[in-house]
């Protein structure tokens, strides 16, 4: 009856996850049976720690695997909230805003309420970059107009200002596209001139090249010149139409 008792205790707490004080119960029941040699009692006694390691070990892997796979979701969870950190740094806020979103929905998983509270936080703050960033786009963009149409006016100067302050923007956004789209257009701002007149310009460079190859090919003599008088028979000049007749002093 003892060494049933003594089982029976055992059982109780390994359903309890008591492990190591139901081997107790487990090991005294075995140790009683010997004493009394009551195979059958030692046998049961055996049967019983047997399965009680074997449930111990299962579930001791089950626990390993939980435990790893905490661990791989805790590392995935701080390389996401990284990339978010790394994308604000760099201004790439929507970038930033994905992350952060991705990394507190991994670690509301993980229950770490610490890390959700201050991904909250970087998610608050990214959305007041994000508005602020919006409208620095909406007001770069109404330079961007504004010194197109003068541009288009060949009114330069304003246009010269309306770029330059569409500039600054953009490169405080770090939009590099638009930094070099502006820095082409003040170029030809500061050459004086659209597109359209140096195209024009050019066309005429080429036909005054062209009219200057053709005088070129006109002989320079040019037709030759009549004589205003012609000689008579006896030697003297005869006048030439619309002249004075020429003059003989000489005597007899």
């Amino acid at each position: 009856m003892e060494v049933y008792d003594k089982i029976s205790l055992g059982d109780t707490l390994a359903l309890n996850l008591q492990y190591d004080k139901a081997e107790e119960a487990y090991l005294s029941a075995k140790a009683l049976s010997a004493k009394i040699y009551f195979d059958r009692g030692r046998d049961d006694a055996m049967a019983a720690l047997e399965k009680l390691y074997s449930d111990m070990k299962d579930e001791t892997a089950a626990g390993n695997d939980a435990a790893q796979a905490k661990a791989e979701d805790q590392t995935a969870a701080t390389s996401v909230l990284a990339e978010g950190d790394a994308s604000f740094a760099k201004g790439d806020y929507e970038g930033a805003k994905v992350y952060y979103t991705t990394a507190l929905q991994k670690y509301t998983a993980l229950e770490d309420d610490v890390q959700v509270t201050a991904i909250q936080q970087k998610l608050a703050v990214t959305e007041e970059k994000l508005a602020h960033q919006k409208e620095l786009e909406a007001e770069a963009e109404s330079y961007m107009v504004q010194a197109q149409t003068k541009y288009e006016e060949k009114d330069y100067v304003p246009a010269k200002k309306y770029y330059l302050l569409a500039k600054d923007i953009y490169a405080t956004l770090k939009n590099d596209d638009k930094v070099a789209e502006i820095g082409r257009k003040l170029e030809l701002i500061e050459m004086g001139i659209t597109e359209e007149e140096q195209a024009k310009k050019e066309a005429e460079a080429a036909e005054a090249d062209r009219l200057e190859q053709e005088r070129g090919a006109v002989s320079p003599a040019g037709p030759e010149a009549l004589p205003t008088t012609s000689p008579t028979p006896d030697g003297r000049q005869e006048a030439a139409p619309n002249q004075e007749p020429v003059k003989d002093n000489s005597v007899g």
